[in-house]
């Protein structure tokens, strides 16, 4: 059985060889093409990843970061620029939405959360350092409008703010520059009799429009009857107490300013704002090492 065996083998060995070969021959090409074919498909989803995801995302990442900066703005313009600003700062959080954030790679999706955890922190810590910052600055007031003539025996004293306070402050945190609050205060009430049913307020006022009125008058020529010959006396002790409140004001000036200073120095918002950078800047710089990888 053997022999037989043995001797169709040596009788048909050309063909045996030639089937085998055809075989491996196919088996190989059927390898190469299923490789060939993966790697089309692989690349076919990392040019989709770069395009639809990766470099898109790199852009909003490099734009955020260009808005996280602090502009040389007037104050005229921090409402509008404040009401932006955080929210042009969580742009890159659409990059979290499921349908891409499969496309991102694990590290990268981890910085993302970070970022966007440290950016809910920073605004809300700012927000309460500026409130706090206020409120603080308030107490200073008060104290100093103890002292002023006239008033010394008022039962308490209220300061009301321009409506843009909050950010004013803000920026000057972040800036970490000393923005004078006496131009903000809108109006000053001192109050007795609190503890009565009828307590009464001596309000003065400082609204744009009298300091305005005032800043145009020349003191040491004139008096406020000169510019309004046919006003009433209450209007024009109105307008005196104004122009007596903000000279006194303008004199504890320079005490305000060491307050404002020695408060600046202690918050957490400047920091958290330029870990922000720092963050994007990190971010960037790692998701473009990414890109290259893939593309080159």
């Amino acid at each position: 059985m053997n022999e037989i065996i043995k001797t169709f083998f040596i009788d048909n060995a050309t063909q045996i060889w030639m089937i085998i070969s055809v075989i491996v021959g196919g088996f190989v090409t059927y390898l190469s093409t299923t490789c060939v074919e993966n790697r089309k498909i692989k690349r076919h989803f990392q040019q989709k990843k770069l395009e639809e995801v990766l470099i898109p995302y790199c852009t909003c990442l490099e734009e955020t970061r260009e808005s996280a900066f602090l502009p040389r703005i007037t104050k005229a313009q921090y409402v509008e620029f404040f009401d932006t600003y955080f929210k042009s700062l969580q742009k890159p959080q659409e990059y979290l939405k499921a349908s891409r954030r499969v496309y991102l790679p694990p590290h990268h999706r981890k910085d993302l959360e970070h970022y966007i955890a440290l950016i809910v922190q920073f605004e809300e810590i700012l927000d309460k350092e500026a409130s706090d910052y206020i409120n603080s600055y308030k107490n200073h007031i008060e104290s100093t409008l103890k002292n002023f003539p006239g008033q010394s025996k008022a039962d308490c004293i209220s300061i009301n703010f321009n409506s843009n306070v909050l950010y004013i402050v803000q920026y000057s945190i972040l800036s970490q520059k000393m923005i004078p609050l006496q131009d903000e205060i809108n109006h000053i009430g001192f109050y007795y009799g609190t503890e009565t049913n009828c307590p009464i307020c001596d309000e003065i006022s400082l609204n744009s429009s009298v300091r305005n009125f005032i800043d145009q008058i020349d003191f040491d020529l004139y008096a406020i009857e000169d510019f309004l010959p046919d006003a009433e006396d209450e209007t024009i002790r109105m307008y005196q107490n104004s122009y007596n409140m903000l000279s006194y004001l303008r004199e504890a000036r320079s005490n305000e300013l060491v307050f404002l200073n020695q408060n600046l120095k202690k918050l957490e918002s400047p920091r958290l704002y330029f870990q922000t950078i720092d963050l994007l800047h990190s971010m960037t710089s790692s998701l473009t090492k990414t890109i290259d990888n893939i593309a080159f």
